[in-house]
């Protein structure tokens, strides 16, 4: 059966389509500003650079979720990963130490976009791990 010709499933058509919201994240570099005023610590960059780092690479994603292929998916998954990861990590440590009144400050009503993206990334991950999506990707394209 000829890869190129199945239907791409309904979750990996949603999961598309969420990778590229995520270039919303490009609003983390406004972190850097944070840093420059002081009212952030340096540790923010991390962020910055992590958030920049999936904008960038959504479109990309987004291209490789196109059609079937096992490094794609892996590329994909890890994409995911790595964007829910560092949104995890730059919550926890912006609570831990007590910057989420300067990120709720310096981002005003953009602190929405944190949770927005970390459900976002939740979603796209729980798609992309679906059976359907799965079984798609994990075939060898036709050559």
């Amino acid at each position: 059966m000829n890869t190129s010709k199945e239907a791409v499933p309904k979750a990996l058509r949603y999961a598309r389509v969420f990778a590229l919201i995520e270039v919303t994240r490009f609003a983390g570099l406004v972190l850097f500003a944070g840093i420059r005023s002081g009212a952030l610590a340096p540790s923010a960059a991390l962020f910055g650079v992590g958030d920049a780092l999936v904008a960038l690479l959504a479109i990309p994603v987004w291209f490789l979720l196109g059609k079937p292929g096992p490094r794609r998916y892996g590329l994909a998954v890890a994409w995911v990963t790595f964007g829910l990861v560092d949104l995890i990590y730059a919550v926890l440590d912006g609570a831990l130490t007590g910057q989420v009144g300067a990120l709720n400050t310096l981002l005003g009503p953009g602190i929405a976009l944190i949770p927005f993206n970390i459900v976002v990334q939740s979603l796209t991950l729980a798609l992309l791990l679906t059976a359907s999506a799965s079984a798609y990707m994990s075939k060898m394209r036709a050559a």
